[in-house]
């Protein structure tokens, strides 16, 4: 039991677990069910015990319904195209580290109207001192306004 690792995919590791498990009758659930989670990899235990699993059945069924994450794997290649076969639609294998459509150089057409749009929508600037083109702020008439106010007071 020692020497089983989950350094494959986590289906082939949760079926050499059952198969070897079915060997040694003399262990108690808890014996297995901590031999099952302390040889996984390290993501697929943090998440059998994040969904607090109690027992070794649940711990099996939840962890073949895990997603093998790797990066460059080509066995996924392969199972999407079997899927396809067996009516699993028409899923394409995705590379979610690649930039997302639209964000290159090459421009949507719904993109450019959107900014086109918000174009439309902002304030234009204006100072409310002057009405010039700048920020109140910037006015260079403030500081002339700042001291006919103080000759006031």
């Amino acid at each position: 039991m020692r020497r089983l690792k989950h350094t494959g995919s986590i289906r082939d590791y949760v079926k050499e677990f059952s198969s070897l498990m079915l060997e040694i009758p003399n262990m108690t659930e808890e014996e297995l069910l901590f031999n099952f989670m302390d040889n996984l990899q390290g993501w697929a235990e943090q998440e059998l015990r994040r969904r607090g699993v109690q027992d070794l059945a649940t711990a099996m069924a939840i962890a073949e319904s895990l997603t093998d994450y790797k990066m460059g794997d080509s066995s996924k290649i392969e199972s999407l195209e079997d899927s396809h076969a067996m009516g699993g639609g028409d899923e394409v294998p995705r590379d979610h580290n690649a930039p997302r459509m639209g964000s290159g150089k090459t421009h949507n057409v719904r993109e450019g109207r959107g900014k086109a749009k918000r174009k439309e929508f902002t304030p234009k600037i204006k100072c409310f001192l002057c009405d010039g083109p700048h920020w109140a702020r910037d006015c260079p008439k403030r500081k002339a306004l700042s001291a006919m106010i103080e000759e006031r007071e």
